[in-house]
Order: structure tokens, then sequence, then C-alpha cells
């Protein structure tokens, strides 16, 4: 009789509750396979099944919504384009600013990532130009993984330039550890990603090494998936 009567409160609830995407229910008295059920909030519809996910399923319930809605579960590699200023000083002189385009292809390990780069930059009071091939990476202190909002590190880019100025072409090698920080405002894939670091280069021609220091704040976008 009481797993009768148990039965129709639970038909009962659901006959008169309609579809919802989520509902918060309370189970008042278990017996068998059989439940009371309290509807506290949302509603159900009859004849469907409910299946209750674990703290840990609800997580990932919550990551795989995003992919429903056609965001990347997935940070495995990253692409990134970053605009630097960076203020330059040769040797003690009257520093010169230079624009920087740089762009980047990450392989992403989730505390550590690292990839080629390439960069082009511009300064134009003394219209020198400047090329540079290298390796960018960095240490994540949040690993870099889906569901991760701010992502704070270190950096480290090394490259190879070539800077031309009025005809003349000199090459070296360039140094930047920057602390560095990504942030996911713009949903699981797409990040806002700013830095601030201090840039050593090395140019050198005909047996004369000079050596270019000084600050350099960017700001740009990386896209993961």
């Amino acid at each position: 009789m009481k797993n009768v009567l148990s039965t129709l409160l639970v038909v009962f609830a659901l006959a008169f509750a309609s579809s919802s995407n989520a509902a918060e229910v309370k189970v008042e008295k278990v017996k068998g396979k059989r439940a009371i059920v309290q509807i506290r909030s949302g509603k159900l519809k009859a004849g469907s099944v409910y299946r209750i996910l674990s703290p840990d399923e609800e997580v990932e319930s919550s990551v795989m919504s995003d992919s429903s809605s056609g965001a990347s579960l997935s940070r495995d590699y990253g692409l990134g384009m970053s605009l630097s200023f960076t203020s330059l000083a040769v040797e003690g002189s009257t520093s010169v600013t230079n624009i920087s385009l740089s762009s980047s292809f990450l392989f992403n390990f989730g505390i550590a990532e690292v990839g080629p780069t390439v960069g082009l930059a511009y300064a134009g009071l003394s219209e020198t130009t400047t090329l540079t091939f290298g390796i960018t990476g960095g240490v994540n202190f949040i690993a870099n993984k889906p569901g991760a909002v701010f992502v704070p590190g270190l950096g480290l880019t090394m490259a190879y330039t070539m800077v031309t100025s009025g005809g003349l072409s000199v090459s070296g090698l360039s140094f930047l550890p920057e602390l560095q920080v990504k942030i996911f405002a713009l949903g699981n894939s797409t990040a806002l990603r700013f830095g601030l670091g201090y840039l050593y280069q090395t140019i050198g021609t005909g047996g004369v090494s000079l050596a270019t220091t000084g600050f350099e704040f960017s700001g740009g976008l990386s896209v993961y998936f």
C-alpha cells in the first residue's frame, strides 16, 4: 500500500509539471527504487527520465554547455597577436619609442606554453625597422585550461633580429622577460593578453656590437583551440 501511495505521489507531481531546462527537487522519502520528491524550483515533465548529476559532473556539464553555444572546449593550441610600445636607448643615449606588431603560435601544456613568434617594429624618428624571428613561451601561475578565466604568469621571448636604418642593415639577438596576464573575458577560447617586460637587444656589424635596452608594454588578443 505504501509503495502504491509513493508511486501515486510521484506521478501526481510529474503530471502537473511542464518541461523546463532545470529543476531543483528534494527527496522526501526513498523505499527501494521509488521515492517521494518535493519540487522546489523549475518544472518537470511527465514521462521524462531525469538523471541526477554528481558535483563533478555538474561542472563538466557547465563546460559542455559552452560547447553547445559554439565555444571551444580545448586550449591545446593558441594563436596570438600583440601590439607593443617600447622605450629603447642605445647604451645610455636618448631613448626612442618603438611600435611593434607580433604574432605567435603556441603549444599549450597548461602550466607552460611555447611556440614560434615573428614581429615587426618601427621607430618613426630614426626611421628604423626591426624584423624578429624567435621563440616565445612562459610559465603560468594558474593552469591555462578550459574554465580558467584569469591566468597570470612569467614569459620569455628570444629572437634573432634584423635592423635596417638609413640603408644600413645589422643583425643581433634580443631577449624579453616579462610579467604577463591572460583574461578570458570574451569566452572560453578568447583571451585579452597584457604584458610588461624589459627588452635587451644586441646588434653588431664589423666587430662592433651595441646594446639596446628598454621597458616594453604589450597588449593583444589570443585565441585557443
